[in-house]
């Protein structure tokens, strides 16, 4: 299951991973900042392990806004 916010990719991207797997991936628009949108989704989907992905990476970007980096890649 993939639980992302879109900022920084489009739903076409399950479409890929559809192409891929055979099969369309569970899929939950939240925030990984908004700690009650993720513990439903945990729940819901009785997840048992986590892989975090969903890291900002613009160099530029980063410079300009550190602190939102930092509450999305950290905290």
């Amino acid at each position: 299951m993939i639980l992302d916010n879109l900022r920084n990719t489009s739903l076409r991207a399950l479409d890929a991973l559809e192409n891929i797997l055979g099969k369309r991936p569970a899929f939950v628009e939240a925030d990984i900042r908004d700690r009650d949108a993720v513990a439903r989704t945990l729940r819901a989907y009785n997840v048992g392990s986590v892989v975090h992905f969903a890291g900002l990476k613009a160099v530029g970007e980063s410079v300009e806004m550190p602190f939102e980096y930092y509450d999305n890649n950290i905290r």
